[in-house]
C-alpha cells in the first residue's frame, strides 16, 4: 500500500509534556483516513504539528521520523482551519486566498476556478453567495467555505481536525457530504471523536491512546471487529484505558529553568449547578461561565433601564463592567446591589494586549471573590463578544486558537465580534498565551488588583505580535 504520510516513532512533547510518546502510522495515498481515540489523546497536536502550526512554538520538541510525500521539499499536509483574518472578508476572496496560483489567475479566471469546484463537489448554493460576507454565514456554512478553501489549493493530503463538533445531525451529515466527495480526489486525514460518523465515512482507521496507535487498518474490520482491547474498548464506551504519560528521554528534558511555574488558577471556573438560565435575564444576555461570567447590553438599551438591572440581579450578576467609554452608573447599579468597573475600548476596537490580560487578571479576581461578573459594551456584541472570547482563550492556557474562541462565542450570540480589529486581537491573544516560556511567566506574574494601574511586568517581545496595539 501505497503512503502519502508515513511515522515511525513519532513523538512530541511541550517543555516536560510528553502528548506523543512514539507513533507508528502510514496515512495510505487514496481515500478518507479517520484518527480516533480519546479526548486529549493528542489527535489535535498531531495534524497541526504536521501542518506547521506548531513550527514557531518555543516549547514544542519532537523525536521520531516523519516523511510527507507532498509537492516539494518544503511542502506540509493542508490543515482546514477557518483563518481569523478572512472572516470579514467575502466568501469570495476567502475561497480564492486558498488558490496556490492565484497571482497567475486573471479575476474571471479566479472565479472561473471557483465555481467550477462548487459545482463538482456539489455546493452549488456557495456561488449565489460568493459576495456575502463569511460572518453572515452559518457556521456549517462557514466550515463548508474553509474546506472548499483548502480543496482549491491542491494540497497531496487534506488534514481535517473535528471538523463537525458541536453540529447538530443534520449538519454534520451536511459537512461529511463534502468531506466524502473530497476524499474521491485526493487522501483525506479526519480527526474525529464521533463514532458513528468514523462509521459512515472512514475507509482506513487509526485509533490512537495513551500516544501511539492502538490500532490501524481497514475501517469495516475495526467496527466489525477490532483486533486490541483499547479497540474492543472504544467502542463500547467511546473510550478506553490510558497509560501514564511519562516523558521518554528525561535527560533531554526543555523545561525553563528561568520561567517561574505555572500558578494554581485562581477562580473556580466551572459552571455554577443552580446558575439561571439566561433567558431570565435581559434581551441579549448570554453565559460565558454559567453563574460566574456574562456578557451583557448596556442595561436599558432595549427595555428600561431598572427592569434590566433588576434582571441582571435577578440571575445573580453582582458586578457589571464596562467596555464604553463613557461607564454605566455606580449609583443606580449599585440600587441593586451590583458594582461596577470600568475599562473603556472605542466601539468596533480591541483592547491592547496588556490592556487584556489585566482585564483577564481582575475577572479572574472578582470570580475567585464570590462575584458573578457581567462585561457590557452597546450592543453585548463586538467588545463584549471579544472580551469573553479573550477570556475563554486565557482560561485554556494556551491550547486553543482563535478560531475555537470565536466560533465558541458566536455559538453563544452569532452577531458577537464584529471587526477586523477585534479578529486580529484574538489571533494575536491566542498566540501569545500558546508562546511558551513567555506565556508561562506572564501567567505566573501577580495579578493587577481591580482599581491598580494596569499591568507593569515587562513582556518578553514575541515577533510578530504588539504588545500595546493588537
Amino acid at each position: 500500500m501505497d503512503a502519502i504520510l508515513t511515522l515511525e516513532g513519532f513523538g512530541l512533547a511541550y517543555n516536560d509534556r510528553v502528548v506523543l510518546r512514539a507513533m507508528d502510522l502510514a496515512v495510505p495515498a487514496r481515500g478518507l483516513t479517520v484518527i480516533l481515540g480519546p479526548s486529549g489523546t493528542g489527535k489535535s497536536s498531531l495534524v497541526r504539528t504536521l501542518a506547521g502550526f506548531n513550527d514557531n512554538n518555543p516549547a514544542l520538541r519532537t523525536w521520531g521520523r516523519a516523511e510527507y510525500r507532498g509537492h516539494g521539499p518544503a511542502d506540509k499536509p493542508a490543515l482546514v482551519m477557518q483563518k481569523a483574518a478572512l472572516m470579514v472578508s467575502s466568501v469570495l476572496e476567502n475561497l480564492i486566498s486558498g488558490l496556490a496560483d492565484r497571482s497567475r489567475l486573471t479575476r474571471p479566471e479566479q472565479l472561473g476556478r471557483v465555481t467550477a469546484l462548487c459545482r463538482e463537489l456539489d455546493q452549488d448554493w456557495i456561488i449565489e453567495r460568493l459576495d456575502w460576507p463569511v460572518v453572515k454565514l452559518d457556521f456549517p456554512e462557514q466550515r463548508l467555505v474553509s474546506i472548499l478553501r483548502e480543496i482549491l489549493g491542491r494540497p497531496a493530503l487534506l488534514m481535517l481536525d473535528e471538523p463537525t463538533a458541536t453540529m447538530n445531525d443534520g449538519d454534520a451529515a451536511r459537512v461529511g457530504r463534502l468531506i466524502r466527495a473530497a476524499a474521491t480526489q485526493r487522501p483525506v486525514l479526519l480527526v474525529s471523536h464521533h463514532l458513528g460518523q468514523a462509521r459512515a465515512l472512514a475507509e482506513h482507521l487509526v485509533l490512537m491512546a495513551s500516544g501511539q496507535v492502538q490500532e490501524t487498518g481497514d475501517a469495516t474490520s475495526f467496527f466489525r471487529a477490532p483486533c486490541s482491547q483499547a479497540g474492543q474498548q472504544f467502542l463500547v464506551s467511546g473510550s478506553c484505558a490510558e497509560d501514564a504519560m511519562d516523558s521518554p528521554e528525561p535527560e533531554e528534558s526543555l523545561s525553563y529553568d528561568n520561567a517561574p511555574a505555572r500558578p494554581p488558577v485562581i477562580p473556580d471556573r466551572s459552571p455554577v449547578p443552580t446558575a439561571k438560565s439566561r433567558f431570565m435575564g435581559p434581551r441579549g444576555f448570554v453565559w460565558l461561565i454559567p453563574g460566574r461570567l456574562a456578557g451583557t447590553p448596556w442595561p436599558g438599551i432595549v427595555h428600561d433601564t431598572d427592569d434590566d438591572l433588576d434582571a441582571l440581579r435577578n440571575v445573580g450578576i453582582t458586578r457589571l463592567v464596562s467596555l464604553t467609554e463613557v461607564p454605566f452608573d455606580p449609583i443606580q447599579a449599585g440600587r441593586f446591589g451590583i458594582a461596577c468597573a470600568s475599562e473603556p475600548i472605542p466601539d468596533m476596537h480591541a483592547p491592547s494586549l496588556t490592556q487584556a490580560i489585566a482585564i483577564c487578571r481582575d475577572i479572574d479576581g472578582w470570580i475567585g471573590e464570590g462575584d458573578a461578573v457581567a462585561l457590557h459594551c452597546r450592543a453585548g456584541l463586538g467588545r463584549t463578544g471579544t472580551l469573553l472570547a479573550a477570556y475563554w482563550l486565557w482560561s485554556g492556557h494556551g491550547e486553543y486558537s482563535a478560531l475555537h474562541a470565536i466560533e465558541y462565542v458566536r455559538r453563544l450570540e452569532s452577531g458577537m465580534i464584529q471587526s477586523q480589529a477585534q479578529v486580529d486581537f484574538l489571533s494575536a491573544f491566542a498566540d501569545l498565551l500558546a508562546s511558551g516560556p513567555e506565556a508561562a511567566a506572564l501567567l505566573a506574574t501577580p495579578r493587577t488588583r481591580p482599581g491598580e494601574a494596569p499591568l507593569t511586568t515587562p513582556i518578553t517581545t514575541i515577533p510578530g505580535v504588539s504588545y500595546e496595539q493588537a
